[in-house]
């Protein structure tokens, strides 16, 4: 493998990265997307807040394996192969004593990390560090955390473990369509324990944006989450891509301003 993305969720990456991963795929690069909370929840347990979520992605049955088709379908387009761990969604996760739902509604979810979360960063880390050996070494992509979703502070957290502890390069990217709001990104860079980022600008071609698009169409549960309809979420992408190119298509990367080109 020779670029490895990491996605806290079953689209992260694709929206965040979709273009520089099909310019990739497209350059001959063997490219993976780990999603690390890719799995079917393992109980009925459900808050109201969860029950909620599965009847706007319109599941019948199993709303997390549904994802990971859709999943399987987006990265097609772009080219690159699907890897999803086991772990639980936020809003599947329990509290190890009480059984109850850790992150019951939308403001836990984007609170801090419970101390009653049984996913711990420091076990994560210890798996990626695994996967990312075996998997030959290759680039990391991993998230900024903007916009503070409890699952990108999780496996964020699992990163910059590896960073200071292994001095593991890491390419920032930024959540999207969280990163419409550049304040959202500049508060994630500005907290960065990582001291000085720098920004850089990868141009697409418009064959990239187009894909970049065709694979988040593909993630047919979310529209609704985040757009009107899939017309509405192509005139979002193109847009954001465009502004952060100034006029032409781009995607935006921030790298420690000691590192090397992302």
């Amino acid at each position: 493998m020779d670029v490895l993305y990491l996605s806290p969720h079953l689209d992260d990456a694709a929206l965040s990265c979709g273009g520089l991963i099909h310019q990739q795929a497209r350059a001959g690069l063997s490219v993976g997307v780990l999603t690390v909370f890719a799995g079917s929840a393992q109980t009925d347990v459900r808050s109201p807040f969860a029950r909620a979520l599965e009847t706007r992605w319109g599941a019948q049955g199993d709303a997390i394996a549904m994802r990971r088709q859709e999943d399987r379908e987006a990265l097609a387009v772009l080219g690159a192969e699907p890897i999803h761990w086991a772990y639980e969604d936020a809003i599947y996760r329990l509290h190890t004593r009480t059984g109850e739902p850790v992150y019951p509604n939308r403001d836990a979810i984007f609170g801090g990390i419970s101390r009653h979360d049984p996913v711990k960063a420091r076990a994560l880390a210890s798996e990626i560090r695994r996967f990312w050996r075996d998997a030959g070494r290759p680039k990391v992509y991993a998230m900024l955390a903007a916009g503070y979703h409890v699952d990108h502070q999780v496996v964020q957290a699992a990163v910059l473990r590896l960073v200071a502890r292994d001095g593991l390069a890491v390419a920032w990217y930024e959540d999207y369509p969280y990163a419409e709001d550049q304040e959202a990104v500049r508060q994630a860079v500005a907290q960065s324990p990582l001291g000085a980022l720098q920004p850089q600008i990868v141009r697409l071609a418009e064959e990239d944006l187009a894909a970049k698009c065709d694979a988040i169409a593909r993630y047919r549960s979310q529209i609704p989450i985040f757009w009107q309809d899939e017309a509405d979420m192509r005139r979002h992408v193109r847009d954001h891509a465009l502004r952060m190119g100034g006029g032409f298509p781009a995607e935006q990367y921030w790298v420690r301003a000691s590192a090397g080109d992302s």
